[in-house]
């Protein structure tokens, strides 16, 4: 939040911060995203972020706090910034804007999936976009969108599990999505959607755990998620997603 004083009324103006993501399409095929900061009107902001493979934070343990890059991206006066990835894979990337000299002045986080496909000749690449925060107690509710990147052919599964016990949650397989002989000409897209699951909860405030694996090139890879850590000004990556039931 950016509160800025107004000499002559002698009040403040309150501007929040927000990212979004411009690019439409998070199957990159030149290899940058580009975000917009909505509040910022001077060139004082910049884009603080951690960004890795899905291969790399598969190494990392659930609830591991990690540094992220506090310097950041340069946004310019119109709120505009870009992010250009090095080499092509799955990445995940958590972002904020943050005023340079005032670090109380910050948005919130968001974290987008996405697929660098520019010189990639591997095997397909499953992407996960749009994961629920919130899931309505009725018939139908969609957890999360996927697509598939063919490459060069071959297979992948996307799979998921449910469970209200983060402890349980890789016990409780919920639905898999698999391709075999996968052409460098096809196109794979759809959402994963659940069907009276919650039929017999509370009406509100009951959360449940959602985790994701990725088949890539014959292995299998934990999708992680992102948490902004105050105390100590780090970056906590998890096993699972979570959701709230409303």
């Amino acid at each position: 939040m950016d509160g800025t004083k107004n000499a002559t009324l002698g009040n403040f103006k309150i501007v929040k911060l927000e990212v979004t993501c411009t690019t439409s399409n998070l199957i990159l095929s030149d290899s940058q995203i580009s975000f917009l900061v909505k509040g910022v009107k001077t060139n004082e902001y910049t884009l603080q972020y951690y960004v890795n493979t899905i291969q790399e934070l598969h190494k990392i343990s659930s609830s591991a706090n990690i540094s992220y890059n506090k310097a950041g991206i340069d946004i310019n006066s119109n709120g505009q910034v870009n992010y250009t990835f090095n080499s092509p894979g799955v990445y995940s990337i958590f972002v904020r804007a943050s005023h340079k000299t005032n670090t109380s002045i910050v948005s919130d986080w968001k974290q987008y999936n996405v697929i660098v496909s520019q010189n990639y000749t591997g095997t397909p690449l499953p992407i996960v976009t749009d994961i629920a925060s919130e899931v309505q107690n009725c018939d139908t509710a969609t957890l999360f969108n996927f697509a598939v990147y063919p490459g060069n052919g071959g297979n992948t599964e996307i799979i998921s599990y449910l469970s209200d016990d983060v402890s349980t949650l890789y016990d409780n397989e919920f639905k898999t999505a698999s391709y075999t002989n996968i052409q460098n000409t096809d196109s794979i897209s759809k959402a994963f959607t659940t069907y009276n699951e919650f039929h017999n909860l509370p009406p509100e405030g009951e959360q449940r755990y959602l985790g994701i694996k990725l088949g890539i090139n014959g292995e299998t890879y934990i999708l992680k998620s992102f948490k902004y850590r105050s105390l100590n000004d780090t970056i906590q990556v998890n096993n699972f997603f979570n959701f709230k039931i409303v």
